[in-house]
């Protein structure tokens, strides 16, 4: 025992001691990156094992696809986590890996009441600092205020957290993915991010990056780009900005990664395609980090700043709030290496630090952040204070510097991306404002200056920048009105255009923005250029511009189906410039209708048949002649029934291209298939199914090549209402993850309605599926239709006979006749002072009740449970528990002792507990005090029983002590 106590105690010391510091990641959960062409769940099947103990390691995330990041767990209650990690780091497949470090939002609380002056952007000691403590954006603002390089592409901050994006200051300069159509669980664009048309959640993988409770990142954005010169609120470094919005619950190394990764796959997308798809995303912003971090111990999170960087991305990250030198302390992300990442320190309006981090090595730069004004949840202004505060303001400024009226860095970022954002971030560093108490605490011994930095980009521009904002803002069929922006130096500006195809250009010297070209001639393709003149020296020509005038005789494009009935339906199609009128031409599978002469581009159908699937095409009529017919638009009018009717939420998975559904089996449908991408509609496979009957399931997985554990689980929308969110409707549910066919049991209620309705099978990787999740990271959804006939519900008779047996003080058995058609019984139970009854399953006809109370009244009935049916209750048995007297003593040799049964009538049972050996006297007196037995026996440690009436007979009636 006193071995026993010594462990113990220093278990006790040992939490004491490990739980006295913070932790610092989270505990079960390693991140990986594993090599180009390598599986991560190679790497799982390897550590399966350590040391001979079970290391249970799963995959749980996939944090970054296009880096091969993933977030493993582990139990950390039986392996040595340090172990684990460094026997993972050995395996040649992986790159990196490391701790998931736990981190939090960098932000001071101010006491300071709210100021309604940015002296950030102007200090002219307006809030009794030093004069020109500022970053000088207004006179940056003479040369730009932001939105768009000079070459008219469109510039995007990415704010690594949620936002209130229904702020009235922020609207206008809210990014949204276009090329995606919102919530049709489809995607569209093909940056394997399913409706991310406002931005990414990481969590909960969908784009609902609205933050309505935590006002942090409304606040930082604003510094970035709230909506200037428009009489609400503040204005943010940009005027003119598209803020994309990534975001997590809870600040973690695997979020962080999970969240670059969106802006990263979007900044590359753009590169790839020259601007045609993607998103020219060129800073990110991330006011949280973990005090005190060692870049040595998260290897992988630093190196995400690298595959930023070379897209194109400078990163902007907030030092500690902590006054500490985080050179010698450690802080993460701003002690990374990476050249990428802007490091940034808060200074206040006497351009002195106080409350943040410094560090001659690792912190870049300082910018204003204490009592900083911006937005807050709901209004503004308001001002806060933090290193939180001081970053966006960086990351804004990257973004104003992109919009420099220098034509040749759009151009730039696009062919070098990399070194453009190196250009960039130079040119912030080569623009501080040195000031005397940062020359020893930051990289670059000063606070950012906008104008400063301004300079240096266009003194890298050439004296003559070229003409940037170039857009065609109108057109038609014979002319097309041009705009752009000119710098201060320009003197006059020439614009050439021709036909594509041309050799010699129409000059049109001396012009200004905006100008309207003339006289072209329809449905041609001409391209134009400019070209700046200054004092001593010409801009050169910009990138030649390409548009099409109107007047084409071209088949209608955005044909779009809609208000579909079971006889009607309506299409609608943009007009085309030259048509006259357009014809439709309507298909079914017996006939077809030619509809000719329509001057409107909506035209209405009526008369059609209902669960028919039709096919439209339309036609443009010009002066020329007509076009073919467009392609064909299937539409499929309603009348099929609830199954295809109904608007079913949407459900898919990412990927499906590893693991599927194989096979599905009910009744007499049966169905066989390959992956589906995610999804697949076998709506136009039916069933029968009747009411009060019971059919099997059959489902299998099927793989490209390794067997992962796969959680399968079936719905069916029995109250026809599209959706499965009554109980009764998750008809079928695995219970666990397997690579092995799964079958079960599903049961058709009585009460669901007749005819067709949908039937969803989920087949979800390592997880418990939903409905209508429709970012599964692997698996895939199968619908199906089932028509639901009325059956006869079976006869379910009520037990007879129950009978209560063998009653104890703490037990009891049940008996009665087995019922027909029975699957199992419910036996309920009370006590004579509740009316609550507790039921238990019975699965045969005797039944043992066990933790009764002693001495206490009892009333229980049964009743039968059949296919879908319970039968009435039976009639009631009571019956007693048996009665114990006895006591638990404090005392050294007897523990405890007891009597039963009481009132005694054949056996008299005393029962002692004893703590060490002893001699124990028993004794039996009548009511008249006379001694009846009086026995005295040796008993060593331990539970004893003893029958007293062994020893006399014939005892008449009565009290007995």
């Amino acid at each position: 025992m006193k071995k026993l106590f010594f462990v113990a105690a220093l278990f006790l010391l040992f939490l004491s001691s490990s739980f006295s510091q913070q932790l610092d990641h989270v505990l079960g959960e390693i991140i990986v990156q594993v090599a180009y062409g390598s599986d991560i769940r190679t790497v799982a099947r390897q550590m399966t094992h350590l040391n001979g103990t079970a290391t249970q390691l799963q995959l749980k995330k996939e944090l970054s696809r296009p880096l091969r990041i993933w977030l493993l767990e582990f139990d950390f209650t039986k392996i040595n986590e340090h172990d684990l990690l460094q026997q993972i780091r050995k395996i040649r497949s992986v790159e990196n890996a490391q701790f998931n470090h736990l981190g939090d939002y960098r932000q001071t609380v101010p006491d300071d009441p709210a100021f309604d002056q940015q002296w950030m952007w102007l200090n002219t000691g307006q809030t009794n600092g030093l004069a020109d403590a500022d970053i000088d954006l207004d006179l940056a603002w003479d040369l730009t205020t932001g939105g768009l390089t000079a070459d008219g592409q469109e510039i995007v901050v990415c704010v690594v957290e949620g936002a209130n994006r229904n702020h009235p200051d922020l609207q206008g300069n809210l990014w949204f993915n276009e090329a995606e159509i919102d919530n049709d669980s489809i995607d569209n664009d093909g940056n394997g991010y399913v409706d991310d048309y406002a931005g990414w959640h990481v969590n909960i993988n969908s784009d609902n990056v609205n933050d309505n409770s935590f006002g942090h990142g409304t606040f930082v954005s604003g510094l970035v780009g709230a909506k200037s010169n428009n009489g609400l609120m503040v204005a943010g470094v940009n005027w003119n900005i598209k803020i994309m919005h990534v975001d997590f619950s809870g600040v973690s190394e695997a979020n962080s990664i999970a969240a670059y990764t969106y802006p990263l796959v979007m900044r590359r997308k753009y590169n790839e395609t020259g601007g045609q798809e993607g998103a020219f995303v060129v800073a990110t912003n991330s006011s949280w980090g973990i005090d005190g971090g060692d870049p040595n111990n998260s290897p992988i999170w630093c190196a995400m700043y690298d595959s930023l960087g070379q897209a194109g991305i400078l990163s902007c990250g907030a030092t500690t709030n902590d006054n500490a030198n985080v050179d010698v302390v450690g802080d993460l992300p701003t002690t990374c290496s990476s050249e990428f990442l802007i490091s940034v320190t808060a200074t206040d309006d006497e351009d002195i630090r106080t409350f943040s981090g410094f560090g001659i090595e690792h912190v870049d730069v300082a910018a204003p952040g204490d009592r900083a004004v911006s937005i807050n949840l709901n209004g503004g202004p308001t001002n806060s204070s933090g290193t939180s505060f001081a970053t966006p303001i960086v990351a804004g400024l990257v973004a104003l510097l992109y919009a420099a009226p220098c034509s040749t860095l759009g151009a730039q970022a696009l062919g070098a991306p990399g070194a453009t954002a190196q250009f960039v971030r130079d040119a912030i560093y080569s623009g501080v404002d040195q000031v005397p108490n940062l020359l020893d605490e930051v990289k670059y011994g000063g606070r950012v200056n906008a104008f400063n930095s301004m300079q240096i980009i266009l003194a890298n521009c050439g004296p003559c920048p070229k003409p940037f904002g170039i857009q065609i803002t109108s057109f038609d069929d014979v002319s097309a009105t041009v705009e752009w922006f000119s710098t201060d130096s320009t003197l006059l500006t020439d614009l050439q255009f021709r036909e594509v195809g041309d050799t010699v250009w129409h000059q049109t010297a001396d012009v200004s923005s905006p100008l309207t070209l003339t006289g072209l001639s329809a449905c041609t393709t001409y391209e134009f250029r400019l070209e700046d003149f200054c004092a001593n020296d010409t801009s050169g020509f910009t990138n030649t511009f390409v548009f099409q005038t109107d007047g084409c005789c071209i088949y209608p494009d955005g044909l779009a189906i809609v208000d579909v009935e079971e006889t009607t339906a309506s299409i609608s199609w943009n007009p085309i410039f030259a048509a006259n009128s357009y014809n439709i031409l309507l298909l079914s599978p017996s006939d077809s209708l030619l509809i000719e002469g329509l001057t409107s581009t909506v035209f209405d159908f009526d008369n059609l048949d209902s669960c028919t699937v039709y096919a439209v095409q339309v036609q443009t009529v010009c002066d020329t002649g007509m076009t073919v017919f467009s392609p064909p638009i299937p539409v499929k009018t309603a009348g099929c029934g609830n199954c295809t009717d109904l608007p079913y939420c949407p459900s898919r998975s990412l990927d499906a291209a590893e693991e599927w559904i194989a096979s599905v089996s009910i009744s007499d449908l049966s169905n066989i298939s390959v992956s589906d991408n995610g999804y697949g509609d076998y709506t136009d496979i039916s069933t029968d199914l009747v009411t009060y009957q019971t059919y099997t399931i059959n489902l299998a997985p099927g793989f490209s090549g390794f067997g992962f554990n796969e959680w399968f689980a079936v719905y069916i929308d029995f109250n026809q209402d599209g959706d499965f969110d009554d109980p009764e409707e998750a008809v079928f549910d695995a219970g666990s993850a397997s690579n092995a066919p799964v079958a079960g049991q599903v049961f058709i209620p009585g009460d669901a309605e007749l005819g067709s309705t949908r039937m969803r099978v989920v087949m979800k990787w390592n997880g418990k599926p939903s409905p209508c999740e429709v970012n599964i990271p692997h698996g895939e959804v199968e619908d199906y239709c089932v028509n639901i006939l009325e059956g006869e519900p079976v006869d379910c008779g009520t037990p007879e006979d129950l009978a209560s047996l063998n009653i104890t003080d703490s037990s009891v058995d049940f008996s009665w006749k087995s019922s027909v058609n029975a699957l199992e019984y419910e036996v309920r139970m009370k006590t004579s002072s509740t009316q609550n009854w507790m039921v238990i399953i019975a699965q045969d006809t005797f039944f043992t009740a066990l933790n009764l109370e002693e001495c206490t009244d009892y009333e229980s009935q049964v009743r039968t449970v059949c296919s879908g049916v319970k039968s009435d209750w039976s009639a009631s048995t009571f019956f007693t528990t048996e009665c114990i007297i006895g006591a638990s003593i404090s005392s050294d040799v007897l523990e405890h002792w007891s009597i039963s049964p009481n009132p005694f009538n054949e056996n008299l049972n005393v029962h002692i507990s004893l703590k060490s050996a002893s001699e124990v006297a028993f004794e039996l007196i009548d009511i008249t005090g006379k001694t009846l037995l009086d026995v005295t026996e040796n008993y060593g440690v331990g539970e004893y029983t003893l029958n007293l009436l062994y020893r006399i007979s014939d005892l008449p009636a009565g009290i007995y002590l």
